[in-house]
């Protein structure tokens, strides 16, 4: 049975190394004065470390994953973990580990890291952690972790620690069983030699002729003309990759044509992964570190999260570089926070809150250092106030209404500062909005529509002027869908059903003109299904349940789209299961059996793919309400509830969710035939003026 040197284990998201290493350790030759020693299992030490395993390369055509994988770890001589955030976190790293371990090849694993920080767990930090458990503690022979503690032996890739080589020098030594130092000394000998033997072999040549020493002159002149050329090519390649990703990216966004590039960030990420960054300079690791995040935030607005996180992170590794050679450099400075913010944001799309919360503290700390290296740069007060709306965002996600509102606030104060000095700034402007919407979604959760609505109504105003000045961007024409969107609902939920109607077709008429401009924009669609949410809720609302039964049919193909891709965000998942329960309600309220027994069915089944993402209050408040449905259904038309449902039925309704928590402690009471709590519920909504879809379809 052949066997491998090394089995690579690691997560996606660190695949650019892992390809790396794989290729140099199957490329590196031993010295030859070292092959033939003796090696771990009986082996001598080969000229070259062959075969490698790395699973997801080896099992691209498997069909039996678990078994391909666990046959490998038996035949690997050594388990190499490439250590980080993104692999602390992943089960098959952590599984991969844990089985080679249980064969008793503990002290043949060894570790690279790339990013986060060693045993930070048993310090309270987990967000930070780098190495998965079973790299932590020692496993038996079972496979079950113990609680014995180790520190396994690891290469540092970090920026500042070591280099590549030296990296790849120390896996080879602890592979084979060698002293680190003679496999430096040895390798260093070679190159030793190796120049040495040029340098003779120049000695020879001259020594027959002098006049050879022409046709060196010329060689050499040619030499180093091929390597300017090889510069000037590699500048060319980089200067086009930005244009690509730059000034084209900006003439294709705002007609939703971003999936031209696909190929161009394919072949920017393979081409950068190839090139050595430590040997990089300033203005050229500046340059690949915007790249980067250009290709994660196209790949961000198609959907790709997956793709886009290893883009963001390799950027703040070359950021962070630059602010490490350069700490006052504030250009550096202000390149790592975009990093610091885009890593913040792909956590926030995973529903990740407190990962993302840690992220966007640093960004605005960051923001906070521009503004103290230069006080009146327009650009850094710009930071500071994206920093605040990002605070916001997060906030509002944790529940944290008043932090939230405190931080939309101090934004709109500082914009409104800057705009009184720079009325005519576009980009000033939608900060503006944006603090505005924040601000208004603080005043939803705490019960205070009066304040929310005219927020909105004024960021509607300064939407569709900016809007009026550029009638074919794409950016405003989203941002007007979701206020209009936020408008809707919340005209709804006081009973001003006409004016919803406006803000709701408004909703749906420019989101379907920009999804059918670019069905490949999975972010757009995602706001689409939004849009098609809140019309049902608003037919539902006026009376109209076969129309909005008929909207919830057009959602369900809308979320089937999604699903298809990795899009699924905490909103995604908080209007699927608004969706499963309205389609359940409606069907209730037609007595229409058949149709309910159907739509419990496909909620039912969507708690079966997909458990509730985040502890988020009105994630926490809808499955509330959807387990309250399920529960309640009729024997005819009843479904197997879902286990998450049969955990969380005794958990407490939390109140930070507003009017959402009434109805669902409305229901639950209904379900359970809590007469006193149902009637507690119901009086507490109707002295809120409360007119939501669930609530009206529970009066039925």
């Amino acid at each position: 049975m052949d066997r491998y040197w090394a089995f690579i284990s690691y997560s996606h998201a660190d695949e650019a190394t892992a390809k790396w290493l794989h290729r140099a350790l199957e490329t590196y030759r031993l010295p030859r004065k070292l092959v033939g020693r003796p090696a771990p299992e009986g082996r001598a030490v080969p000229p070259r470390l062959f075969p490698v395993f790395r699973d997801r390369d080896e099992l691209a055509s498997s069909g039996s994953l678990s078994d391909k994988i666990n046959d490998a770890l038996l035949r690997a001589e050594a388990l190499i973990v490439i250590a980080s955030r993104a692999s602390a976190a992943s089960h098959w790293v952590n599984e991969e580990i844990r089985s080679f371990k249980a064969q008793g090849k503990s002290r043949r694993v060894f570790c690279v890291i790339v990013d986060g920080e060693p045993c930070t767990s048993a310090a309270g930090q987990p967000q930070d952690e780098c190495f998965a458990p079973a790299l932590r503690f020692e496993v038996d022979a079972d496979g079950r972790l113990t609680e014995h503690p180790v520190e396994p032996i690891a290469a540092d890739l970090r920026p500042g620690r070591d280099r590549r080589h030296d990296a790849l020098l120390k896996l080879v030594a602890g592979i084979l069983d060698l002293g680190l130092d003679v496999l430096k000394q040895r390798d260093l000998l070679r190159r030793q030699h190796r120049l040495t033997a040029i340098a003779a072999g120049a000695l020879v040549a001259a020594a027959f002729t002098t006049g050879l020493a022409y046709f060196a002159v010329e060689a050499r002149n040619d030499a180093q003309a091929q390597r300017s050329l090889a510069e000037t090519r590699r500048s060319q390649a980089e200067g086009l990759i930005q244009f690509m990703l730059g000034d084209l990216r900006k003439k294709l966004e705002p007609i939703g044509k971003l999936d031209i590039l696909d190929a161009v960030g394919d072949q920017a990420m393979s081409y950068f992964a190839e090139i050595d960054a430590g040997h990089l300079s300033d203005a050229e690791l500046s340059a690949r570190a915007q790249a980067l995040r250009q290709i994660g935030d196209v790949r961000v607005q198609q959907g790709k999260l997956n793709e886009a996180s290893p883009a963001f992170r390799e950027s703040l590794k070359l950021d962070a570089e630059l602010v490490r050679r350069n700490p006052e450099d504030q250009q550096a400075l202000f390149n790592m926070a975009q990093s610091q913010f885009y890593i913040g944001y792909d956590h926030y799309l995973r529903a990740e809150h407190p990962q993302a919360l840690v992220w966007f503290e640093r960004y605005d700390h960051s923001a906070d250092r521009l503004l103290a290296l230069d006080p009146h740069n327009l650009d850094w007060q710009r930071e500071k106030q994206y920093a605040l709306d990002n605070l916001a965002t997060i906030q509002l996600a944790l529940t944290d209404y008043d932090g939230c509102l405190a931080s939309a606030n101090e934004g709109i104060a500082l914009v409104e500062g800057l705009l009184t000095r720079h009325p005519d700034d576009a980009e000033l402007s939608v900060t503006l909005a944006s603090g505005l919407t924040k601000a208004a979604l603080c005043h939803w959760y705490l019960g205070d529509l009066a304040a929310e609505v005219p927020m909105l109504e004024r960021v509607q105003l300064i939407l569709q002027s900016l809007r009026s000045g550029a009638p074919a961007h794409s950016d405003y024409a989203k941002k007007i869908a979701l206020n209009c969107m936020a408008l809707g609902s919340a005209l709804m939920e006081i009973g001003l059903l006409e004016r919803a109607r406006l803000e709701s077709d408004c909703a749906l008429k420019e989101m379907k003109a920009l999804v059918s401009q670019d069905p490949t924009n999975i972010q757009w669609r995602s706001i689409l299904f939004g849009a098609q949410l809140a019309q049902a809720e608003l037919e539902v609302v006026e009376g109209k349940l076969d129309a909005g039964f008929m909207v919830t049919e057009q959602a369900r193909e809308t979320l089937a789209v999604l699903q298809h891709g990795t899009y699924e965000t905490r909103d995604t998942h908080l209007d699927a299961v608004r969706l499963g329960a309205l389609r359940l309600a409606i069907a209730r309220a037609r007595h229409d059996p058949e149709a309910e027994r159907a739509a419990g069915l496909w909620l039912s089944a969507w708690y079966g793919r997909s458990t509730p993402v985040s502890t988020n209050a009105e994630i926490h408040a809808l499955d509330a309400i959807a387990c309250a449905l399920l529960g309640g259904m009729r024997p005819e038309t009843s479904v197997q509830v879902p286990k998450f449902c049969l955990a969380a039925g005794s958990q407490p309704i939390s109140r930070d969710s507003g009017r959402r928590a009434w109805v669902a402690e409305a229901l639950r009471s209904r379900v359970a035939a809590n007469v006193a709590a149902q009637a507690d519920a119901e009086a507490a909504l109707r002295r809120i003026g409360y007119h939501g879809a669930f609530w009206h379809l529970m009066q039925r």
